[in-house]
């Protein structure tokens, strides 16, 4: 069995602490900020220097022991690491030109290993665990209390499953100081992941291990049994704003988010009410696909078929009205995508993406494709002698779930 390693963040309040704590977070926050941004600007000029053509660039350690701050030498080698990373995160994210001005650390966040914090959960007191941190004082740390939460307690720390990974965040939002944790474990690698590497890989080995993981992994999702019926295995989604999820299997889940999102647009823009209300539609998007995976491992599900929306506002500009425009802000494709993914790692559920193009307007029963078969959320197959119906949703994942399996059956050596 092949596999992958994945993370988890987890967040914590550190607002249990005293204000001079506190106060000695931002001291350090304030020097740790100034050295990562000017360790950006270093690295912009060494990437001007060499003709903006660098795709990676690292400062040299002499650096560091020319910059002068209250900074120790190990928080200056962690303000390095942190620019470089958010450094060339930059340079990859698109191609830059000598016109643009170099990035910059917004967001009050600190990248620090165990070398700066130690988190102990042994405490004996009313608080739940306390984490040490070194502060600009050099030998005085501060212990800084941290209250726990039933879903962390439970899922990642009280479990042997997810090892906690030695390095942690510190962050600030809102003026509120948080520790974010990672918890690492190994899960079976996706085969629509497997399928990806088998297009890129040229190693020899490698091939061959993925080629016999994936047969393999077609096979016993093609002759899996569902508690209900063979077909229940495989299952395809079509994604929408009505219908958060629609199934292949006539099934919907969260018809009223729709609701959830107009109730965000008669809100004013940025408001706390509209951000309160922004916040729901996400944590509804999670509960949403909660619900539908405990439906699917009921039913013994064992794959989903996505369809890929890319660049969904793309060409669009002055066909949406600013209304459309920002209804579309809120249903967060990306991060129901990030949801589903997830969920699906932490169930052995394997998920792979098809090209969503025409699975609306195309009959699932005939293959006949036209843009008048789909009225709003009605489907009539216009094609002479057939005349199928069904919502368009279930319509849309149906073809997914065609094309889905279109996909995976020339792995099993079937046709």
């Amino acid at each position: 069995m092949l596999k992958k390693s994945i993370k988890r963040s987890v967040k914590f309040s550190l607002d249990e602490a005293n204000a001079g704590k506190k106060k000695a977070l931002d001291e350090l926050w304030e020097e740790y900020s100034k050295a990562v941004n000017k360790f950006l600007e270093y690295l912009y000029v060494i990437w001007k220097d060499e003709g903006y053509k660098p795709k990676s660039v690292r400062l040299e350690e002499e650096v560091l022991k020319d910059y002068e701050s209250e900074l120790s030498y190990r928080y200056k080698q962690c303000a390095k690491r942190q620019a470089e990373g958010i450094f060339n995160a930059w340079l990859k994210r698109k191609k830059h030109t000598e016109k643009d001005k170099p990035p910059e650390l917004s967001n009050v966040s600190m990248n620090l290993d165990q070398r700066f914090v130690e988190v102990n959960f042994e405490s004996e007191n009313s608080f739940d665990a306390w984490i040490k941190i070194a502060i600009l004082e050099k030998g005085e740390p501060k212990w800084l209390p941290i209250k726990l939460y039933n879903y962390a307690s439970l899922n990642y720390i009280s479990k042997g499953e997810w090892e906690r990974c030695l390095s942690v965040r510190i962050m600030k939002r809102d003026e509120k100081w948080f520790l974010e944790m990672i918890f690492e474990k190994q899960v079976e690698l996706p085969i629509g992941e497997a399928i990806e590497e088998l297009k890129e890989t040229k190693n020899k080995d490698k091939r061959e291990a993925l080629e016999k993981y994936v047969g393999k992994k077609a096979v016993e999702i093609q002759e899996g049994k569902s508690v209900y019926s063979k077909d229940q295995t495989m299952v395809g989604i079509d994604i929408g704003y009505r219908k958060l999820l629609a199934l292949s299997s006539g099934k919907f889940f969260g018809q009223e988010i729709k609701q959830t999102i107009k109730r965000v647009e008669n809100k004013e823009q940025n408001s706390k009410a509209e951000k309160r209300l922004r916040e729901q539609v996400k944590n509804e998007m999670g509960h949403q696909v909660r619900e539908f995976f405990k439906y699917f491992l009921m039913v013994g599900g064992l794959i989903i078929f996505m369809e890929i929306l890319k660049d969904l506002k793309k060409d669009k500009h002055g066909e949406w009205s600013s209304k459309v425009n920002r209804k579309f802000s809120f249903w967060t494709y990306s991060l129901l995508i990030k949801r589903i993914k997830e969920q699906a790692e932490l169930s052995g559920v394997h998920v792979l993406s098809v090209p969503a193009k025409y699975t609306s307007r195309t009959c699932p029963k005939c293959l006949y494709c036209s843009a008048d078969n789909r009225n709003g959320e009605k489907f009539k197959c216009l094609a002479s002698g057939c005349g199928y119906e069904n919502d368009a949703d279930t319509v849309g994942s149906l073809n997914v779930l065609r094309l889905g399996k279109s996909i995976i059956v020339p792995y099993t050596g079937k046709s």
